[in-house]
């Protein structure tokens, strides 16, 4: 399957905001990755990359 370049800029901007959104909802309502995790149901390691993920694009989209 072919997709447009907009089709390709829409999926990571989408992606990106999922990422985004787990950095914030962690940063304002959790306290540690393990319960980030638990509430996920994913692993601490998995929790710690997407939190990871999240704030990369969030201070590149803020320019911090």
């Amino acid at each position: 399957m072919n997709y447009t370049e907009q089709q390709l800029q829409d999926a990571v901007s989408n992606a990106g905001d999922i990422f985004q959104d787990i950095y914030l909802e962690y940063l304002n309502d959790y306290l540690t990755v393990s319960v980030v995790a638990h509430a996920m149901k994913i692993t601490e390691k998995q929790a710690r990359q997407q939190i990871e993920i999240g704030r990369k694009i969030h201070n590149q989209r803020t320019s911090k």
